[in-house]
This record gives C-alpha cells, sequence and structure tokens, in this order.
C-alpha cells in the first residue's frame, strides 16, 4: 500500500507541474486542472485511509495488457 500511495504522490507531483503549465499555455482550463487534480488527492486519501489493507499486485500479464491493450 505504501507503493501505491508513493506512486500517487508521484502523480500529484507530475499533474501539479504539467497541469501548471498546461493552463498557463491555454491548452488546459483551470477547472478541469483543478478537478483532475483533486480527484488524485481523493484517491490518496482513500489509500491512506486503507494503509493496513493488503492489495494484491498485478502480474506481468495484467500489466502488459494496461500498458499495451494485449497479453
Amino acid at each position: 500500500m505504501r507503493e501505491l500511495i508513493a506512486e500517487v504522490d508521484r502523480e500529484l507531483a507530475l499533474r501539479r507541474n504539467v497541469y501548471r503549465q498546461r493552463v498557463r499555455a491555454g491548452k488546459m482550463h483551470r477547472h478541469d486542472a483543478e478537478a483532475q487534480y483533486l480527484r488524485m488527492v481523493a484517491i490518496r486519501r482513500l489509500l491512506t485511509n486503507q494503509a493496513d489493507t493488503a492489495i494484491e499486485v498485478p502480474d506481468e500479464a495484467e500489466i502488459i495488457a494496461g500498458l499495451y491493450g494485449a497479453a
């Protein structure tokens, strides 16, 4: 679970930087950026509240299917 929370933290940092640039460049609406960022914050809170819960990690075939659309 700690690894999942750390991944969400990395995603939040990425979104913070990228969304700021996209809004300034007019490529993304501020409302959309804020809404998407806050949804990720909510996911982090859910994970944090379940920090003692064991999560089954996907196997290699699931990872490949998720990344490339086919096993």
